[in-house]
């Protein structure tokens, strides 16, 4: 169903429609863009029918697709554009959408996720009450039977989380953490200041071999925590960087995640952190998505 029919002077039209349920799954491929958990969801709310509407956009060489969902506990909006832009038409309708949940959701918690190019779109709309969460690149990388061949050096001991050591992991995540927190708008000694939950959480880890720390001599050069395909975290202590700990906490990862079945490994890199980028191409990881996240705080 066409909602919006515009013919420019130019002889560019606009268009934007309805998409009917049968074609959900054709806009499956454009949530992936924006990375791999947005397009699950995507796909399980197709099938639990959790989707309150999906719309197709056409206008100036440029196509898009906004998708509502109303789950359980929160509503989620994504949208994908091939192009960035700032065309009046489609941002008042895509606000229009926007209000529209702001006004009825109720205590439910509302999400914005985006394509990460399409950065003009995600400033006009945080001015609705949308803060940004993070931004950055998902890359991806397919294991082959070589990694399972990796052996860390015999001077690195690899262990499980353990209680006593707790405040030492959170310090070495700040230190390597601070500086990105800062430019992200966040507070600094986030670890440190939600050490007991942190704790809490990195313990049950330690099921399945999801967190490991690895230590030279006494100190912690480096650790890494998983969840499912993801490489949730991987950090080098800041005091001990450029000695190749990163490559073989990211080798030891791989490793596991292989042991486990997995053949291909997912991890997100904010866009602030430019070293990282580098560091992970070099070892074959290649872009997967491009992710914008926002939760509206009013």
């Amino acid at each position: 169903m066409i909602i919006f029919n515009v013919i420019k002077n130019k002889g560019d039209k606009i268009v934007i429609k309805i998409v009917e349920k049968e074609r959900y799954n054709d806009f499956s491929k454009y949530i992936y863009k924006i990375n791999k958990s947005s397009g699950e969801i995507f796909d399980r709310s197709i099938i639990e029918e959790k989707i309150l509407e999906v719309t197709e956009y056409n206008f100036n060489s440029n196509f898009g697709v906004s998708v509502e969902i109303k789950n359980d506990n929160y509503f989620v909006v994504y949208l994908y554009f091939d192009k960035d832009f700032d065309n009046s038409n489609i941002l008042n309708h895509i606000e229009k959408i926007l209000k529209n949940i702001i006004e009825n959701k109720g205590d439910k918690d509302f999400y914005l996720n985006l394509y990460n190019q399409n950065k003009k779109v995600a400033e006009y709309l945080r001015k609705l009450g949308f803060k940004k969460d993070s931004s950055g690149i998902q890359y991806k990388i397919k294991l082959d039977k070589e990694i399972i061949e990796y052996i860390i050096p015999k001077n690195i001991y690899e262990k499980d989380f353990e209680f006593n050591f707790k405040k030492d992991y959170a310090k070495v995540l700040d230190e390597a953490f601070n500086d990105l927190a800062v430019s992200c708008g966040d507070e600094p000694d986030y670890y440190t200041k939600n050490i007991d939950n942190m704790a809490k959480w990195w313990n049950s880890l330690k099921d399945g071999e999801r967190f490991k720390v690895f230590w030279v001599d006494n100190e912690i050069v480096a650790l890494y925590y998983l969840e499912k395909d993801y490489i949730n975290t991987i950090v080098v202590n800041p005091k001990i960087q450029r000695k190749g700990y990163g490559s073989v906490a990211l080798k030891a990862a791989l490793k596991k995640l292989y042991e486990k079945g997995y053949n291909e490994v997912f991890l997100n890199c904010l866009d602030e952190n430019k070293m990282a980028h580098s560091f992970y191409k070099k070892h074959g990881f290649e872009e997967y998505g491009m992710f914008n996240e926002n939760t509206f705080k009013g």
